[in-house]
């Protein structure tokens, strides 16, 4: 069997959203790699519809993804930024980190 049919190619990662799920210490390390190939294939606008929670974690994994996008000559643009999500940018100060 050959496993390299199962890896997606970068056209496909640019069309899956690469936060599917909470910004949580649950799931950033399955979100992170996800992010990071997203970044890499040129996404800069990110959807954080589907994080309904976000803690540190979560914060950090949105930091990082930021310093890449602009390592890249890039703003990461956050939209559909859920309630909580907003929050815990505002509490932090990151809010006015990213734009809008």
């Amino acid at each position: 069997m050959d496993n390299a049919a199962a890896v997606p190619e970068p056209t496909a990662l640019a069309a899956t959203p690469p936060i599917d799920r909470d910004l949580t210490i649950y799931h950033v390390a399955e979100l992170k790699p996800r992010l990071l190939a997203w970044l890499q294939d040129g996404g800069s606008t990110l959807s954080l519809a589907c994080a309904q929670e976000c803690d540190s974690a979560g914060l950090q994994l949105l930091v990082a993804a930021r310093r890449e996008a602009r390592a890249g000559g890039r703003d990461l643009v956050l939209t559909d930024v859920t309630p909580n999500a907003l929050e815990a940018l505002r509490r932090t100060g990151l809010d006015s980190s990213f734009t809008a």
